[in-house]
């Protein structure tokens, strides 16, 4: 009887063993399944977010980060095609002279500075003594301030004045002005285009034409203030009747300006009188 238990013990006990093998097994794999994925999620964490390493990542090992050819994804483990990036476009820079709004005139702007010559010889000191009352004074220009500059830019009598792109700068700077010169070429195409760019800044010209109202066709000199909306120019002629004769007194064309100022008169058609050109003038607080 007693050998019978000891026999069924024996038997119950390796019944048991035999019963716990496989759930050990399966409880050894999951253990090990889970620590890989746990260490899966700390290498991607480390990889991509650069967590700081806590007490449990202490005998982890992460694997190398990989390369990430877009530095615009954040996931390394999610593939992305490589952004192309367009060159950096390079513009030319623009061959103007100003980048602001253009400055236009009207006629009515002619009481502001208008001044007629009283000799035959001071249309050059009668034109600056218009620039200066425009862009200094504010009113009309006194014939004191037109005897001054005669004596200034040595304007004579028997030439009157002859190298107007030096003398009229020194003397312009006397009396509160900027300036820039420019002698063109007798029949140059292009010098219209640059007296526009001066004007539309807000500057104004002192301009030597040849007298289309005379018939000797001589050296002269006008006053263009600047250009109006309708792209006529606003002029002050000091040789007073070209105003009614030549309608001086209103909105001037574009071409009328570029025969008085580079081409001969039909008075002498076949050469020009003086040197042609400008000098653009303004005060010293413009641009």
């Amino acid at each position: 009887m007693n050998t019978i238990r000891y026999l069924a013990a024996i038997v119950g006990v390796l019944t048991a063993l035999s019963l716990l093998g496989p759930s050990t097994a399966n409880a050894r794999s999951h253990t090990s399944h889970h620590a890989g994925s746990h260490r899966h999620r700390i290498s991607h964490h480390r990889g991509s977010h650069r967590h700081s390493k806590s007490s449990h990542e202490t005998n982890v090992i992460a694997p190398a980060a990989p390369t990430v050819s877009n530095p615009t994804v954040s996931d390394p483990s999610v593939s992305e095609p490589p952004v192309s990036v367009p060159p950096l476009l390079v513009f030319p820079r623009l061959q103007l002279p100003y980048f602001g709004a253009p400055i236009y005139r009207k006629v009515s702007d002619r009481r502001h500075f208008y001044i007629a010559q009283v000799t035959s010889y001071t249309c050059g000191p009668s034109v600056l003594a218009m620039a200066i009352a425009d862009h200094v004074l504010g009113k009309p220009p006194t014939l004191a301030l037109v005897k001054i500059l005669t004596k200034e830019t040595g304007t004579r009598k028997s030439d009157g004045m002859p190298d107007w792109w030096n003398t009229v700068p020194a003397a312009a700077a006397k009396h509160g002005l900027e300036t820039s010169v420019h002698v063109v070429s007798v029949g140059d195409k292009t010098a219209m285009d640059t007296l526009d760019a001066e004007l539309l800044r807000g500057h104004s010209a002192f301009v030597h034409i040849n007298n289309p109202r005379t018939k000797s066709g001589n050296g002269h000199f006008i006053y263009v203030a600047g250009k109006t909306v309708n792209g006529g120019y606003v002029v002050g002629n000091p040789d007073a009747p070209a105003n009614s004769a030549l309608g001086h007194n209103k909105e001037v064309s574009r071409q009328a300006i570029e025969n008085m100022m580079v081409n001969p008169p039909k008075s002498h058609p076949k050469y020009y009188k003086g040197v042609p050109g400008f000098v653009a003038v303004w005060g010293t607080t413009q641009p």
